[in-house]
């Protein structure tokens, strides 16, 4: 299975495979778990596109024809983020990202690659976000 991410600006379709992330210049594509509440009495986790652009997580929901749903996206600013450890819960690799100290989104994924290329991404934005004042470096590694 794979799902279609369709940039806004021209026709351009990326496909993004559930066991890979899609890199296309300074963006990481991919399809993840996040756990969500209905009404507040039931959790569940929910299929999500992810793009990780420069300074900012998007989160993209599905449409049934595996589209993705823009006006439905989540914009999550990386320099007012935490990122939480790792554990692990019924064969899926969790982790949080707790945003403004007051909400918290918990993702998840069973495959390591994703996993891998997203965490790492995330933690190095996240901390150069906060510390660097040029968005040219974001990816570099913390001295």
């Amino acid at each position: 299975m794979e799902g279609v991410l369709s940039d806004e600006t021209d026709s351009q379709t990326i496909r993004v495979k559930y066991d890979s992330v899609v890199e296309q210049g300074d963006e990481i594509l991919g399809i993840f778990y996040l756990r969500v509440s209905s009404k507040k009495f039931f959790s569940k986790w929910s299929e999500r596109f992810f793009i990780l652009r420069r300074n900012k997580l998007i989160i993209i929901k599905r449409k049934n024809d595996g589209r993705p749903k823009y006006r439905t996206a989540k914009f999550i600013k990386l320099d007012k983020c935490e990122l939480s450890g790792i554990t692990m819960e019924n064969d899926q690799i969790i982790f949080n990202i707790y945003y403004k100290n007051k909400r918290y989104y918990k993702f998840g994924t069973k495959n390591m690659a994703v996993f891998s290329k997203l965490y790492s991404a995330l933690e190095i934005r996240i901390y150069n976000t906060k510390n660097l004042l040029s968005e040219d470096n974001l990816d570099e590694e913390p001295h």
